[in-house]
């Protein structure tokens, strides 16, 4: 997965989804919320208002774009605000992982709760988390090339977006992550420790110090 992070208008991003947190504390939009919908021509609120999403029952709703350049608008629910890193990687997750199965290539994800530079890497962790498959290693009969599309390219966008070189260094934080996912999802008839050891050896090669 690529991510990347730009300090730019939501309204503006080349994507075909972007995804929009909406808190508790939204019951009446906030500015820049406000102005969003009303370049998508009132599609965020008109969701709301007719129940296709609620903050207490509902984790994410993927609507028309309205008047906005996109394929879809994804609704997620951020709760409530003021949850930093941690709610930036769960939204992320979330986001992706709705997106499972999807013709979607670029997923632009709003972070518009004050995320730091520790709030933009948890989120490029979490983007990447929610695209991880448990089956994926094995396979299984009934995926098909359609149902295992996954979003390729994230844009993290909100005021302060960090660095590409700090966006790098939060992708090998999420390579390391899927990495122990899939190992710890192979079965024990496939992963025996002798073969443990094989695979822990190999990451000497990537700079690791290695004892077995």
């Amino acid at each position: 997965m690529r991510v990347r992070a730009e300090s730019v208008n939501p309204a503006t991003v080349s994507a075909d989804v972007l995804a929009v947190p909406i808190y508790k504390e939204d019951a009446e939009f906030p500015a820049d919320l406000a102005a969003l919908d009303a370049a998508a021509g009132g599609v965020i609120r008109g969701a709301i208002d007719w129940g296709e999403f609620t903050i207490a029952e509902r984790y994410t709703a993927l609507i028309p774009a309205g008047d906005l350049p996109f394929e879809r608008v994804l609704i997620v629910n951020g709760m409530r605000r003021g949850k930093g890193p941690w709610r930036a990687r769960r939204i992320a997750s979330t986001a992706t992982r709705r997106l499972q199965g999807h013709g979607v290539e670029t997923l632009a994800l709003w972070l518009r709760d004050g995320e730091d530079t520790d709030g933009f890497a948890a989120a490029a962790v979490g983007a990447q988390q929610g695209t991880f498959r448990p089956f994926a290693y094995y396979g299984r009969t009934r995926d098909t090339p359609a149902s295992l599309r996954s979003v390729g390219e994230v844009v993290l966008v909100g005021e302060g977006a960090p660095s590409a070189d700090e966006m790098d260094r939060a992708m090998v934080l999420a390579d390391g992550v899927e990495f122990g996912r899939v190992l710890a999802n192979r079965a024990s008839n496939d992963l025996y420790p002798e073969r443990m050891a094989e695979v822990a050896r190999e990451l000497v090669a990537d700079g690791c110090t290695v004892e077995v």
